[in-house]
């Protein structure tokens, strides 16, 4: 709903994939998908969003596929796409025949938002009937999103939620399976989460309800719920006196007193549950200016010696890795690339030299005017600064063009998976810059941007450590 560990050992506490897995089919026919692979995935967790694969399937010539994947228990899986995400409830054992849309791919635009999400949709199911799970379920969302957006338009008062919530228990009282009934707890959690605002006895009802249903990985209501009822926890409660208590645990990176106000203040007495909302509210304080990233990290680290279950503590450490990119002092991640003459290099061959990296894209009008900027740079820092200009969802040839004219003087280069690179160095918008010491570790993470400022910065910089700068 609202905001929104790849690891053996995490799935096997998650899912119980070897307690009693049986094997469930997914096929169907999908012709514009003819000679690609498809996946099915899960989420592991929705606090990072990190995907779980399930299995892999080949699309054959007419375009039948099939996934065999084993489970242990009723889960939520999808397939995605370019542009889409098919999602359906499996069950153990359970055979499936569903269909996809056309497949499309995104086109350079899309590719480039930061903000661009394939659309979710529940994948249509061939003689799905009332009495099953599927369609259980999409009915129940139906009539929860009906009144989520009658309180969202008419008001969310306390006593209209509740009446909403016995009105859908009433009419659900015939989903009756373990998933769908925990399902159904979480969803009106949300729903009178609607109704918390200020008011601090409501916000403590709420995470009462949710305590007592207690934390469920596979189930994706609870993260709805999850993140809809600790979404800025800490922030939301700016001005008050806990507020200042907060701000002054995590500045002591007192790890243990943020476990002890959990338990004790907010009454959150599941061990699993206490775990995962410490790692949140901490985890979101990185897009809080009143704390500095260094400051969270630490906090997060401190977090290490209290959190007792082995699946949050493999989630913690993907939270530290992921607050952690592209933190000025750490190491750049290195990768490969295939530069303008169709040579494989690697980012630590440049080990010894400043390294600026702009990731770009030729069809942008701003690349053109960077590259100008960007060889004045290259030419008055001698060869202490290596300039590679890294471009994303382009290909080889569109960037042998580019360099050209600018005759080996900086590194012109394309990736094969350009938006995994994306996602390693924490690249949202395109064009983005990065500045690397001679040790490979981030220099400038912001206001990088080639210009006036960076130019004295680099002058400062290389002056500093006795580059020779020509004049």
């Amino acid at each position: 709903m609202l905001k929104k560990l790849t690891c053996c050992l995490y799935a096997l506490l998650c899912f119980g994939f070897n307690a009693g897995a049986v094997t469930t089919t997914i096929s169907g026919n999908a012709p514009s998908y003819a000679g690609k692979k498809l996946a099915i995935k899960t989420y592991s967790e929705q606090i990072l969003n990190e995907e779980e694969d399930l299995g892999e399937a080949s699309v054959s010539a007419n375009g039948d596929f099939k996934f065999e994947i084993e489970i242990g228990q009723t889960m939520q899986v999808f397939i995605p796409g370019e542009v889409s995400k098919a999602f359906l409830y499996v069950e153990p054992g359970m055979n499936y025949v569903i269909s996809l849309p056309d497949y499309r791919e995104r086109t350079i635009v899309e590719k480039l938002d930061p903000f661009f999400a394939p659309k979710d949709f529940l994948a249509s199911i061939e003689g799905l009937r009332r009495t099953d799970f599927n369609y259980q379920m999409m009915e129940f969302e139906d009539a929860f999103d009906f009144y989520s957006m009658k309180h969202i338009t008419y008001g969310s008062q306390p006593d209209s939620l509740k009446k909403s919530v016995r009105d859908l228990r009433r009419i659900f009282s015939d989903l009756q399976k373990p998933f769908q009934q925990r399902f159904k707890e979480y969803r009106y959690v949300l729903l009178m989460n609607m109704c918390v605002g200020d008011n601090q006895n409501m916000q403590d009802s709420v995470i009462l309800q949710l305590n007592a249903i207690g934390a469920e990985y596979e189930n994706p209501a609870f993260w709805d719920a999850f993140n809809n009822v600790f979404n800025d926890f800490i922030v939301g409660q700016l001005g008050s006196e806990e507020y200042e208590l907060f701000k002054r645990v995590v500045v002591d990176n007192n790890a243990k007193m943020l476990m002890e106000i959990l338990k004790q203040r907010y009454k959150i007495t599941n061990q699993n549950l206490r775990e995962l909302v410490a790692i949140k509210t901490v985890a979101d304080l990185t897009e809080v200016n009143e704390f500095g990233r260094g400051q969270v990290i630490s906090m997060l680290q401190k977090l290490g010696g209290v959190i007792q279950k082995p699946g949050n503590r493999d989630l913690l450490q993907a939270v530290i890795n992921k607050t952690s990119v592209n933190y000025i002092g750490t190491n750049a991640t290195d990768f490969e690339a295939l530069n303008s003459d169709g040579k494989t290099f690697k980012l630590s061959d440049f080990k010894g030299h400043y390294v600026y990296l702009n990731f770009c894209n030729s069809n942008l009008e701003k690349t053109g005017r960077d590259l100008q900027v960007l060889r004045r740079f290259y030419d008055s820092y001698d060869g202490a600064l290596a300039v590679v200009n890294i471009f994303l969802y382009d290909d080889p040839a569109t960037v042998k063009r580019m360099a050209k004219p600018y005759q080996g003087k900086m590194v012109f280069a394309t990736v094969p998976n350009s938006d995994a690179l994306r996602q390693t160095y924490g690249v949202k918008g395109v064009p983005s810059y990065l500045l690397l010491d001679k040790e490979g570790r981030f220099l400038m993470t912001k206001g990088a941007e080639p210009n006036d400022e960076l130019r004295l910065f680099l002058q400062n910089t290389l002056l500093l450590n006795n580059a020779k700068i020509n004049k």
